[in-house]
């Protein structure tokens, strides 16, 4: 059924658009299977009425009796009732009064027309041949110039796109004239106009029929009686895919827009705004982003929806349910939307590196949306094992401290190594575990793994600044522990008289506490930063500053600021702490002697049952034998390391001879009890 015609172009030159066109005949599932037919000539030739007899359209025709001015104004489009894949389109006619002089109205019609068209129906009179102003040759060499043009952006983007057809359509033919000959007259003129157009240089020898193919055809006068049967045989060109001259086939391809009919209103658009804004039309360009907008379509779509479904997904999650298999469920919703996406973009195919390029922006922005419901299984599984790797990390880090070497090298690598372990040791087998119960597959744990451990040194991090935050106490305390401690950190037995002796090396180990502490060396590169100070006999003349450069000013865990204030404090502290350790050698536990009368007293009873009792004693023997060992060991080596050089030597000497006399009398002792005990 055909229906009124709707009007495309106003007589304005308003772009009024499709509409429900493509709706209202049920043409939108069409996809590429469609063709346009355009009518171009002067006013009043019969353009409107050509097209109802071919195509049983209801174009308003001229009522020569009323008026003989325009009845077509812009461009009518209409169905047509005998195909439900061609699209009519009855363009004004030109060389109008009411247009005038004005030729850019021709030439913006014609650009429209061959946009649009895959078969363009000139039509004029017999009369009108070989006649230069009558058969519009300057209008033909307008629609020459501008299909060459179209035809050679087609060309020259490789696209596959046939030929489009001119086809003339000679009226009130009569028969004495040969069709032949209308047609080599025809050809003549067109030759005429081709080699006026301008072309490239490489094209100056081209033929004619290498960039167009012509068709010619003639009708009667419309009131003969052969007119309408004459039509009906033209029209059945047009709608028969098996007729003998089909319009729409050559050779092995086919006429088409190339434009899906579902974006054919915002590619007419699109050009009618170009033409209209007298800019070059670029007929490719134009196709181009009427795909590239299609496929950006249909990639927000399947944003939209994959955005939904993780939604509900993220939804389960925070309630806590468990989504097993999560990471498989969500890689397979990828790949059905990127399928999806191909399916509703097939039909750009010609533009293959426009749909790869959106395809993989799909594709990041998919694996984007969907790893926001990932992370909230990562963050609860990172919850889950964090707990535990940092109490990992704090044992570690409290042997760091017991260990009492701030050594700067030797400190920092021991942390690099605690985290190492604690990553290695406790964080992966735990994210394992989760593996296995199919909690998080193997990419989930590699993110895990990483988040862990960037969690880990961010905790240490805040450890090593709360150390660094009492940078004073913790010198204070160096100093103390290195005055009364050997290397090894074994209790020295040291004089009052020989603590002033060890206060260089106290001072140097305090100040190891300021260099290893001051700024975040545990990635590598801040080896040159460092504290320089003065030596101890001379820290009162001088002050400590830092050397070096630092890669930003958050690398420092104590202020570089507070360096020389800290430094001075401390060294107006260095003789309270040698007075407190003195004090401290001073107020070691001495019981008086009424003490030990007490004991001997109260405890006469049970000292003559262990003298009784040969076993107690051997036992007492023992214990007190390897305590003296112990003893004599420790003050051997005490002054071996400080002591004065007889007494190292009388203790070499003597060691050997003590510790016979100990085994000879402990094996003296074994048969006596042997014998008792029988």
């Amino acid at each position: 059924m055909t229906h009124p015609a709707h009007h495309l172009v106003d007589g304005v030159l308003e772009y009024k658009g499709f509409g429900g066109f493509l709706a209202e005949h049920g043409m939108e599932a069409k996809g590429e299977d469609y063709s346009v037919v355009a009518v171009f000539g002067g006013q009043s030739s019969g353009k409107s009425t050509l097209l109802n007899r071919l195509f049983k359209t209801n174009f308003q025709e001229m009522d020569a009796a009323a008026d003989r001015g325009q009845t077509t104004q812009g461009v009518w489009m209409s169905n047509v009732a005998t195909s439900d894949r061609l699209i009519v389109l009855d363009f004004e006619g030109t060389d109008s009064a009411e247009r005038g002089e004005d030729e850019s109205f021709e030439k913006k019609l014609s650009q429209f027309a061959l946009a649009l068209a895959d078969v363009l129906i000139i039509n004029f009179w017999q009369n009108e041949i070989g006649r230069q102003k009558a058969m519009s040759v300057p209008l033909l060499e307008k629609v020459i110039q501008i299909n060459f043009d179209i035809q050679l952006q087609l060309s020259e983007s490789n696209s596959r796109e046939s030929k489009k057809m001119l086809m003339f359509v000679v009226r009130d033919y009569d028969s004495a004239t040969p069709i032949s000959r209308l047609e080599a007259k025809l050809y003549s003129t067109m030759e005429g106009i081709w080699s006026k157009i301008s072309k490239p240089e490489k094209y100056q020898d081209d033929e004619l029929d290498k960039w167009f193919d012509f068709k010619v055809t003639a009708l009667p006068h419309y009131k003969q009686d052969t007119f309408d049967g004459e039509c009906e045989k033209l029209a059945e060109k047009f709608i028969n895919p098996e007729a003998e001259e089909y319009v729409f086939k050559t050779g092995d391809s086919w006429r088409r827009c190339g434009v899906q009919i579902t974006e054919l209103d915002g590619y007419a658009n699109s050009c009618w705004k170009a033409i209209k804004e007298n800019r070059d039309i670029n007929i490719p360009g134009e196709k181009e982003l009427v795909a590239r907008h299609r496929s950006a379509e249909a990639a927000r779509c399947e944003k939209d929806t994959m955005t939904n479904k993780v939604a509900e997904i993220k939804k389960q999650l925070e309630g806590g349910e468990k989504v097993p298999g999560l990471h498989a469920t969500l890689s397979a919703a990828v790949a059905d939307s990127v399928a999806s996406f191909r399916k509703n973009t097939s039909q750009f195919k010609r533009y293959q590196e426009i749909l790869d390029e959106e395809e993989a922006a799909l594709r990041a922005d998919l694996e984007e949306i969907t790893h926001t419901a990932l992370e909230v299984v990562h963050e609860r599984v990172c919850k889950e094992v964090e707990r535990g790797a940092k109490a990992a990390l704090a044992e570690a880090t409290n042997k760091v401290k017991e260990s009492q070497d701030f050594e700067t090298a030797n400190l920092w690598k021991t942390l690099r190594v605690a985290v190492d372990n604690v990553h290695e040791s406790v964080v992966m087998p735990e994210l394992g575990k989760y593996e296995k119960e199919n909690v998080i597959d193997g990419q989930g744990v590699r993110l895990c793994g990483v988040k862990m451990r960037e969690a880990l040194v961010n905790t240490l991090r805040d450890t090593m600044a709360s150390k660094a935050a009492a940078m004073h106490e913790l010198m204070g305390s160096r100093f103390l522990y290195a005055l009364l401690h050997n290397n090894d950190g074994l209790p020295l037995n040291v004089k009052e008289e020989d603590l002033e002796k060890r206060c260089p090396d106290a001072y140097v180990e305090a100040m190891k506490v300021m260099d290893a502490l001051l700024v975040w060396r545990f990635e590598e590169g801040m080896e040159g930063v460092t504290v320089r100070y003065p030596e101890f006999s001379k820290r009162d003349e001088g002050t400590a500053v830092v050397e070096g450069v630092v890669p930003s000013e958050d690398m420092y865990l104590f202020p570089k600021e507070k360096v020389r204030d800290t430094f001075v404090r401390f060294c107006g502290e260095v003789k309270g702490k040698i007075m407190e350790a003195r004090l401290g050698l001073k107020n070691q536990l001495q019981l008086p002697a009424w003490v030990y009368l007490t004991f001997l007293l109260l405890g006469f009873d049970e000292a003559m049952w262990v003298i009784s009792n040969p076993v107690i004693i051997i036992t007492i023997a023992a214990v007190l034998y390897l305590f003296a060992r112990q003893k004599v060991r420790e003050v051997w080596i005490e002054n071996m390391e400080s002591g004065p050089t007889p007494v190292r030597v009388a203790l070499t000497s003597a060691w050997p001879y003590v510790r016979d006399f100990l085994v000879e009398e402990a094996d003296e002792a074994k048969p006596a009890v042997a014998k008792k005990n029988d």
